[in-house]
């Protein structure tokens, strides 16, 4: 309860689409505590650690939708430098929680796991090894 207070959304599931590159939603766009962030809600039966959701990849998915911004033009880049990352859980059956923040730094850990994943994909589905993209 006192850390929903510290938020005001600007975007609640925002759908971005970058035409023939990538599209997906982001859980919330918000000013949390003074600062522009990504939040990104998780639903499970209890909650992970901070290391495992760095284990997880969720911070590649972070990543992604960080880039989505600022290439669609929703954020600026001076925007996209300062973004701070969060990741919630919650189990709906006992209540509890857990919201983790992740630094630009962190997220940013993951640049390179994402274009291997994502040239990987285009160029086998479209079976050309020119097609080069960086997200």
């Amino acid at each position: 309860q006192n850390e929903i207070e510290h938020i005001h959304p600007i975007f609640p599931e925002l759908f971005i689409n970058l035409p023939n590159k990538i599209q997906g939603a982001i859980d919330l766009l918000a000013i949390y505590k003074g600062k522009l962030c990504i939040m990104d809600w998780k639903t499970s039966k209890k909650s992970m650690s901070r290391s495992q959701v760095e284990d997880k990849r969720y911070l590649a998915q972070l990543y992604i939708y960080s880039r989505m911004l600022l290439l669609s033009g929703i954020i600026t880049k001076k925007e996209y430098d300062n973004l701070e990352f969060h990741i919630g859980f919650f189990n709906w059956s006992s209540g509890n929680s857990a919201l983790y923040t992740f630094t630009k730094e962190e997220v940013d850990k993951s640049k390179a796991y994402v274009n291997f994943v994502y040239n990987f994909y285009h160029q086998n589905m479209f079976n050309r090894e020119d097609l080069i993209f960086e997200l």
